[in-house]
């Protein structure tokens, strides 16, 4: 079967979205002591929690795109929902966060992640309706 350039894209996309993850949950190591400068104990659990399940979330986004670039094939109709959903959380996620958060460039970065994804799913699904061979 041949490659799929919509089939690399989600792939490529899927590392972008998990190697994201990983730098801002690392980011609590390298500079934790500004995140937690002024606010009180209660406060700084629930948002070291927020911090660290945004990081868990982007990075499971990641790992799946990842996954489902690598199981693509003819039968995408089987699994197109899945995708579909992992393509609105990365775009919602990435609203949500420059609303919330306009000065943080995970934010953007999160957000423009969508884009890439998105053209990947069209490809794909593009391939999907003309009987294309799609295999990563």
């Amino acid at each position: 079967m041949k490659n799929n350039a919509g089939v690399k894209t989600l792939n490529y996309t899927g590392y972008f979205v998990l190697t994201l993850g990983i730098i801002h949950v690392l980011y609590i190591f390298f500079d934790s002591g500004n995140m937690f400068k002024n606010i009180d104990a209660e406060t700084k659990s629930v948002f070291l929690f927020m911090f660290i399940a945004t990081s868990i979330a982007t990075m499971f986004s990641g790992a799946l795109t990842i996954c489902f670039s690598k199981i693509i094939s003819n039968a995408l109709n089987e699994i197109q929902f899945a995708v579909l959903l992992n393509l609105v959380f990365i775009v919602l996620i990435g609203s949500l966060a420059i609303i919330f958060m306009d000065d943080n460039p995970f934010s953007y970065l999160i957000f423009i992640a969508g884009a890439p994804y998105y053209i990947g799913y069209l490809k794909i699904k593009k391939g999907v309706n003309g009987s294309k061979a799609i295999l990563s």
